[in-house]
């Protein structure tokens, strides 16, 4: 959604905030395609709004929902509706504006904000996969030890969601919704004309 131009940190010094926010947003672009291509990702797509200005406009949500429509998913994962993220907010709205018809199961993962989840996922055996592809965020490794935060928040969840005996492992958590009922949560909770 976004260029990602904001958060972490570059190897070398930017004094000039605007060539900063250049390469960041290059190096951003790098990590995640290195990671879609360990993952043998089809195609990427990318709106490149910059973070915290992500347009939830009729005009996006058409651009939107023309992605969609290419993809065709079955299951569409996205940061959970309340998540502590402006951006990640405004992609709840600006895809339920583009998308509330979709037949589609969601999957809303958190990220900065821990939800109440309805479904979880045993990934125990992918853990250090996971991790791996974690390490190709070095921009955002170097301001936050997210190695640490998502090995720990899966063992945290394998402890609540026993997946095993002794609850140890590491678990996914997930709010899994039919796409027309999680749309409509959304909607409930930003309508249109509320301020945001």
């Amino acid at each position: 959604m976004t260029k990602g131009e904001k958060g972490g940190a570059l190897r070398e010094d930017c004094q000039d905030p605007e060539f900063f926010k250049a390469r960041m947003a290059e190096a951003r672009k790098n990590e995640f395609s290195k990671t879609a291509s360990m993952l043998n990702v089809k195609s990427c797509h990318y709106l490149d709004f910059e973070e915290e200005k992500i347009l939830c406009d009729s005009k996006t949500a058409d651009k939107l929902r023309l992605i969609i429509n290419a993809i065709k998913p079955d299951v569409l994962l996205i940061p959970w509706f309340l998540d502590d993220r402006i951006d990640h907010r405004d992609t709840n709205i600006l895809y339920q504006k583009a998308c509330s018809d979709l037949e589609a199961m969601v999957l809303s993962y958190e990220v900065w904000s821990m939800l109440e989840p309805n479904a979880v996922f045993d990934i125990s055996e992918h853990l250090e996969g996971k991790l791996s592809l974690i390490r190709n965020y070095e921009t955002q490794l170097r301001t936050v030890d997210y190695i640490s935060y998502v090995e720990g928040l899966s063992k945290v969840r394998a402890f609540q969601y026993q997946v095993n005996p002794h609850r140890n492992g590491a678990v996914e958590a997930y709010l899994a919704l039919p796409n027309r009922e999680y749309c409509e949560l959304v909607h409930n909770l930003y309508p249109d004309d509320a301020p945001l």
